[in-house]
């Protein structure tokens, strides 16, 4: 059950996980 993830597919995924991240940690801190 491999996935293989192109590097632009990890790239999207990443910008979205930061996103996110940022998101929430800034929902925490307030």
């Amino acid at each position: 059950m491999e996935q293989l993830i192109t590097a632009e597919e990890l790239d999207h995924l990443a910008d979205e996980g930061v996103r996110v991240f940022l998101a929430a940690y800034g929902a925490v801190s307030d």
